[in-house]
């Protein structure tokens, strides 16, 4: 039998949903509250790696994932018990049970253990790299998952395309580095020897980074080698183009939805714009 949430399970879930209400201070300043956390626990991890810093400020540090873990726990705890707030985990303890097992309550579980595992008395240090989990958090508590599933309707509408553009891709890799391959192996052995060899080059022309560890010394080499970084241009604006087409169309779709469900919604932020000021003399002409 559903639970009926209580008006105090709906209030926290809603302060913990990362959707702040514009004139709700309190749900605003949770929601900024969380947002910063989450980015100077990251920005901590990344300073206490310094050896100079982890020596003058190691326990501040410590101390700061403590007092970030508890607030997390204390975090964790207020989404199980207000899950029922939620219709979808509205069946008591089953309910709560499923919320748990949910992606994003994994992934709150993980940072949580990542924060307070290391303070305690075991041995596993390397967990404080899931912390950098929390960093995903962001995408929840930054309100993106309307952007994140139109991404996810994009990259299935225009898998067909994509797969082609990938494939081209593999294609140019494949045959531009055997034919160095088979340029370059006698004057370059130790770089050009085998394919898999000239694949690792074939990648970091393709892609533009151009490492320097390897590349061609042959006039034949040089001149595959420029060819194969040209197509790897061309080859990488083609899925660019797909997904930018496609993302633009999207755009266009939930603007005219959003203008059909609302026409005095403004059709750049989808926010209900203010009807005009009456014109007395209208009024009265009327």
């Amino acid at each position: 039998m559903p639970e009926r949430p209580s008006r105090a399970q709906r209030r926290v879930h809603r302060l913990l949903d990362g959707r702040p209400q514009a004139g709700d201070p309190l749900d605003v300043a949770c929601y900024w509250l969380l947002l910063l956390v989450i980015v100077a626990t990251t920005a901590a991890l990344i300073v206490g790696s310094v050896p100079s810093v982890e020596a003058r400020w190691g326990r501040a540090l410590r101390a700061f994932d403590v007092v970030v873990g508890t607030l997390f726990l204390v975090e964790y705890a207020a989404r199980v018990w207000s899950a029922p707030a939620d219709p979808r985990f509205a069946d008591g303890w089953r309910g709560r049970l499923r919320f748990v097992r949910t992606p994003l309550a994994l992934l709150d579980l993980a940072t949580l253990v990542a924060l307070l595992l290391p303070h305690l008395p075991v041995e596993l240090r390397q967990a404080r790299l899931v912390r950098l989990l929390a960093l995903v958090r962001v995408a929840k508590v930054g309100r993106v998952e309307q952007a994140a599933a139109m991404m996810g309707r994009i990259l299935r509408g225009r898998r067909d395309d994509l797969l082609v553009a990938v494939g081209a891709i593999v294609f140019v890799l494949l045959v531009g580095s055997t034919l160095v391959h088979f340029v370059e192996r006698k004057a370059q052995p130790e770089k050009f020897g085998t394919i898999p060899d000239a694949l690792w080059w074939g990648v970091a022309t393709v892609t533009t980074v151009g490492y320097g560890d390897a590349y061609p010394v042959t006039a034949a080499g040089r001149l595959l080698g420029g060819l194969l970084a040209v197509l790897g241009i061309a080859s990488f604006a083609l899925p660019t183009a797909i997904l930018g087409a496609a993302w633009l169309d999207e755009l266009q779709r939930a603007r005219a939805a959003g203008e059909a469900a609302d026409p005095h919604a403004c059709p750049t932020c989808g926010r209900a714009r203010e009807a005009p000021p009456r014109d007395p003399a209208a009024d009265a002409t009327a």
